[in-house]
């Protein structure tokens, strides 16, 4: 609230809004970083991913290695089905993935900024169909990881609600009656 009252007064001096803003996020004890910080997870794991594709693509012993259910070889595509027109194949592991990433985006709480709910239910679409779209031909096994990632922050963001909860932190969801 402070921010958008500064930026309404100082909307047509950008320098002085610039230093305002600096001013305030040094007041207030914010890093200028800060903004940032919804990135820094997905930062972090490119090391990991580059890394899990090269061991994927070059490690002989991987190559067959089967995971389980359709997944007959992590280090390629986790195709079931081919001859399907514009895709060629059809490969699971990316349309779950993209399935469970709206799914933990439409968990995600709503900012109370206008400006900031319409981004973020943009996003909403965009990066899931996004990541689906990068990891469609990737191996399967890259595909797995990040799948499984995406589960595993969902269920600490529902074991960290509910402690919340119970300590009486926040308020749990009312639910809606038919």
């Amino acid at each position: 609230p402070k921010l958008d009252e500064l930026k309404k007064r100082l909307k047509k001096n950008p320098e002085k809004l610039y230093k305002e803003q600096a001013r305030m996020m040094k007041e207030e004890g914010m890093s200028p970083f800060s903004t940032l910080g919804g990135c820094l997870p997905i930062l972090l794991q490119m090391p990991v991913l580059w890394a899990l594709y090269g061991v994927l693509q070059g490690a002989i012993e991987l190559r067959g290695a089967v995971c389980g259910l359709w997944i007959h070889d992590l280090a390629k595509e986790d195709a079931v089905m081919s001859g399907i027109p514009l895709l060629h194949t059809l490969n699971p592991l990316p349309i779950l993935l993209i399935g469970v990433m709206l799914y933990q985006m439409w968990k995600a709480p709503k900012p109370a900024d206008p400006q900031m709910a319409q981004q973020q239910k943009m996003m909403m679409f965009i990066m899931p169909v996004m990541f689906g779209w990068m990891m469609y031909h990737l191996p399967s096994g890259i595909t797995l990881y990040w799948l499984t990632s995406t589960l595993f922050s969902i269920w600490e963001q529902w074991h960290i609600r509910r402690g919340l909860v119970r300590k009486g932190v926040i308020r749990a969801p009312v639910p809606v009656k038919p």
